[in-house]
């Protein structure tokens, strides 16, 4: 039990066929060989699923769990925002004799935004009864997104797409193709746009993709981002250009490939 150094006073009295010297008193003194509880976070950090009411963080005693100990907790601003992320937190923990851990919880918000992962500091102060805080005094916990990327929609129905013809670059050998996307929807049709090889010949490769559709049908082809302007809208009877480019070592009226046009959020 840690306790500190504790003393004893000692006096001499009564003394029979004598006198009492000085000093007539003492004090002796009892070197506590304890040393002080530690409390400190479980772990260098921590994770909680956006949706999860709330994250359980355990807080942990060691070097003796006899008698009470106190320790202050708070949460603080990292990435995550207070209010709208999650409910800023603190308060104090009490851990009475016996107990070698204890837990706080941080109520987690669900928003429906698509975000990367955000942080929330946490930090233990002011221990109280003898305790110290150990080295893991703070801590972050880890708000992992669970809303899903939305889906670009395939818009090609509503399009004109005119191909131009294979030309080749003598340099560089890759053929070379511009084409014109008309909007004759009657509506505007929002960005962001991307042109899609969709069913590309086995003899080619399209050259430079911007990426591969991963959500929207069809999956796994490659595409090319289109430049709808600084307002990323294709207005109704606007037309755009885009250039892609193919490897091939075959004659270019062999390159086939179905076109398609998707646009919106999660054009990916």
């Amino acid at each position: 039990m840690f306790e500190g150094d504790e003393t004893i006073g000692l006096t001499l009295s009564d003394a029979v066929g004598a006198v009492i010297g000085t000093p007539g008193t003492a004090e002796l003194t009892i070197t506590d060989n304890d040393g002080p509880p530690v409390v400190q976070f479980s772990a260098v950090a921590y994770s909680v699923t956006e949706g999860t009411a709330e994250a359980i963080i355990t807080v942990n005693r060691t070097g003796g769990s006899n008698g009470g100990i106190t320790v202050a907790y708070n949460t603080t601003t990292g990435a995550a925002a207070a209010g709208s992320d999650y409910t800023a937190t603190g308060g104090v923990l009490t851990f009475e004799a016996g107990e070698t851990s204890r837990t706080f919880t941080i109520p987690i918000a669900d928003d429906f935004d698509v975000e990367a992962a955000e942080t929330i500091n946490l930090e233990l102060t002011n221990a109280g009864g003898g305790a110290t805080i150990g080295t893991l005094s703070t801590s972050i916990l880890t708000i992992t997104d669970n809303d899903t990327p939305p889906c670009a929609s395939d818009v090609t129905s509503q399009l004109t797409i005119v191909r131009g013809g294979l030309t080749q670059n003598l340099i560089t050998k890759r053929f070379r193709q511009t084409v014109t996307i008309k909007n004759n929807s009657g509506v505007a049709i929002v960005g962001p746009i991307a042109y899609v090889v969709d069913s590309l010949s086995s003899n080619a490769t399209m050259f430079g993709p911007a990426g591969l559709t991963s959500c929207a049908v069809p999956l796994n082809s490659p595409f090319a981002n289109v430049n709808a302007g600084a307002d990323n809208i294709l207005s109704n009877g606007e037309t755009l250009t885009v250039v892609v480019e193919f490897t091939n070592s075959a004659p270019p009226q062999s390159i086939t490939y179905t076109p398609r046009v998707l646009a919106g959020p999660g054009v990916k």
